[in-house]
């Protein structure tokens, strides 16, 4: 199920009409589901999941930096269990539409492959860790910019 039907089917499941589901939208300022930031929508889907009596799922601020510990005591070239953190969990999570985590791991390192030709997160060395933070930085600069 793509991140905007998954909207859809909640706003049914919420008993919301077309007019209920257009003034809940425009509490972010959007007329439409598409326009929203990936934060927006995120708490656009928290809020309607409440609506339909479904239990929240566990919220991306409470995650932890455990998947990425187990990775230190490495060579000293890779990256910090913390530098990973930041970099999935700190900034990645503020530009992706994904709604599950499973999702924006995939997502996450299908965009370092195609960018900088690294296959998967554990495999970001220290020297790369800056310009991939500058990269995300600039995502999300440019969400911000279309918020506006």
């Amino acid at each position: 199920m793509s991140s905007y039907s998954e909207i859809h089917v909640l706003k049914s499941r919420a008993g919301m009409d077309e007019g209920a589901y257009r003034a809940f939208l425009s509490g972010w300022g959007v007329e439409s589901s598409k326009e929203l930031s990936p934060a927006q929508y995120r708490e656009a889907v928290a809020r309607l999941r409440e609506l339909a009596g479904q239990p929240a799922v566990r919220s991306r601020s409470r995650w932890t930096k455990e998947p990425y510990c187990r990775l230190d005591g490495r060579a000293a070239e890779w990256a910090t269990c913390s530098q990973l953190y930041m970099l999935f969990d700190g900034l990645w999570l503020n530009v992706t539409r994904q709604t599950t985590r499973a999702k924006a791991i995939t997502a996450f390192e299908e965009w370092l492959h195609k960018r900088f030709e690294i296959a998967r997160i554990e495999w970001i060395t220290k020297e790369e860790v800056g310009k991939i933070k500058l990269a995300l930085e600039a995502m999300a600069r440019q969400e911000a910019g279309k918020k506006r």
